[in-house]
């Protein structure tokens, strides 16, 4: 790899901490029922937290 490459992909993800803070906190705020949406937010969440669990198992599992 190239030393251009990787300062351009050390710049992209420091430039992305900013909306990377703000979309966790986003999520925080929903979970918490903080926000709009209510209840069908906190469900489609848990549904993607239940979703992500399974697919990280899976790797782990079917490793050979």
């Amino acid at each position: 790899m190239d030393a251009k490459m990787l300062a351009s992909s050390v710049l992209s993800g420091v430039v992305s901490v900013p909306m990377d803070f703000y979309l966790g906190l986003e999520r925080t705020f929903q979970d918490l029922n903080l926000s709009d949406g209510g209840r069908r937010i906190q469900s489609r969440n848990m549904h993607d937290d239940v979703r992500v669990g399974r697919a990280v198992y899976q790797t782990f599992r079917d490793r050979k």
